[in-house]
């Protein structure tokens, strides 16, 4: 019996970590957005008047652009003419 609900907790670790990393190894819907207008980084942070630096940061999710300045947010969201749920990143199981 201990071995079949060890298999099980085992299992339900895999299918988390599998779920993680398949998300975090798409592209960030800002990437998305920007790469189908035909945007580099450089010419969508000259358009927005969001530093490239910070651009770089959410596309490498090294931050998540949920929690980016409303001022932010506003000014990518009118330089892609999308909505700001558009930009919005689904967050991992617990976090």
């Amino acid at each position: 019996m201990y071995y079949s609900l060890h298999k099980a907790v085992i299992q339900k670790f895999l299918d988390i970590m599998s779920y993680i990393f398949d998300k975090y190894h798409q592209p960030t819907h800002l990437q998305q957005i920007r790469k189908a207008q035909v945007l580099s980084q450089l010419k969508l942070a000259l358009k927005s008047g969001v530093s490239l630096n910070v651009i770089l940061v959410y596309e490498q999710r090294e931050k998540v652009i949920n929690n980016a300045s409303v001022v932010n947010i506003k000014k990518l969201t009118n330089a892609l003419h999308c909505y700001i749920a558009d930009l919005i990143e689904e967050l991992p199981y617990g976090q």
